[in-house]
């Protein structure tokens, strides 16, 4: 079975594309792991990187439990909200 996702982007920050900073979000579509056993949210893919032109950070999202991925929400949530902010 293909994984299918809700979020697959790819994408460069600068008008100038040889220039390096970029982003990169992934979001598997978990619609379908069953919430029976905690151990199949283990696997679901989330992704979020950013980059300039020298450094690159990347974001965990935890999905092995119902706490870390309330965390992982929380988290994401906060990042949306300071750059929406610096927009």
């Amino acid at each position: 079975m293909s994984k299918k996702y809700h979020v697959q982007e790819r994408t460069f920050l600068n008008l100038q594309t040889e220039m390096r900073a970029y982003i990169i979000g992934v979001i598997e579509d978990t619609r379908e792991i069953p919430n029976s056993s905690e151990d199949d949210w283990k696997w679901g893919q989330i992704e979020l990187k950013l980059a300039d032109c020298s450094r690159e950070v990347s974001f965990d999202f935890d999905l092995s439990s119902k706490e870390d991925r309330e965390n992982s929400l929380f988290k994401i949530r906060k990042i949306a909200e300071v750059v929406n902010a610096v927009h």
